[in-house]
């Protein structure tokens, strides 16, 4: 029973971190790797906190536990260098540029798609990061927790929003005529 708690107080916290805008990423905080370091957690500043790598902590710990973290890890890091390399050659930085080349990295160049053959999420590799990352399939938690992993790092206004059985995200830029990124469709924006 104490391991059952330790998972969902875990859960708690990754949904109310991803539910903190990502505007800032600090270094993983390397001793977290297991739900037994939850008060490490707890005690981090929202500054500290890495999405990503928390995500894979609990995918360690929940589906995954012989995941190497550090392998993962470091394909989110180079991702992110991917996409800030995309953004070099283009000509202007702007909100929907930087949402047009995510999406694009994401969907075209890596080709990461909605699992639809598991609507309801129910297969281990789409409830998981690193699940998305190796079948390049996910669902409406994985995929918009990737692109939330990739925004903190590179400090992009992207924040989760939750909607009956689904989650999206929406870009922080009041000037951003459609803010909401749908990353199960294609990255597709709207504001609706």
């Amino acid at each position: 029973m104490i391991v059952l708690n330790k998972v969902t107080v875990f859960f708690s916290i990754i949904l109310l971190m991803s539910s903190t805008r990502a505007f800032s990423y600090s270094y993983p905080v390397k001793e977290i790797r297991s739900i037994d370091d939850i008060e490490k957690i707890a005690a981090l500043k929202e500054e500290e906190i890495d999405i990503g790598w928390l995500a894979l902590v609990f995918a360690k710990e929940t589906h995954y536990p012989d995941l190497d973290i550090d392998r993962y890890n470091n394909l989110l890091n180079m991702m992110t260098l991917d996409i800030k390399i995309k953004m070099q050659s283009v000509s202007q930085d702007d909100s929907d540029t930087r949402i047009r080349v995510m999406n694009t990295y994401f969907i075209k160049a890596l080709g990461f798609q909605y699992d639809r053959d598991d609507i309801q999420g129910r297969k281990k590799s789409n409830r998981t990061i690193n699940g998305l990352m190796d079948t390049r399939k996910g669902s409406c938690w994985t995929m918009p927790l990737l692109h939330l992993a990739v925004a903190q790092r590179l400090n992009y206004p992207i924040y989760p929003v939750s909607a009956p059985q689904h989650i999206f995200l929406r870009y922080d830029d009041p000037g951003l005529e459609m803010q909401n990124i749908e990353a199960t469709a294609g990255g597709y924006t709207s504001n609706e």
